[in-house]
């Protein structure tokens, strides 16, 4: 079975510590700059 090496480095179980302790990135206005890339 393969995994992705984000799975392999961050496991379910740290991710989701990690989720409840940093809070989420602010939403910005629209327009300028770039797309936020996936959280994980």
């Amino acid at each position: 079975m393969t995994t992705k090496l984000v799975e392999r480095l961050v496991p379910d179980g740290l991710w989701e510590l990690f989720q409840r302790v940093v809070p989420p990135a602010p939403v910005r206005p629209q327009g300028g700059g770039r797309r936020r890339h996936g959280d994980r």
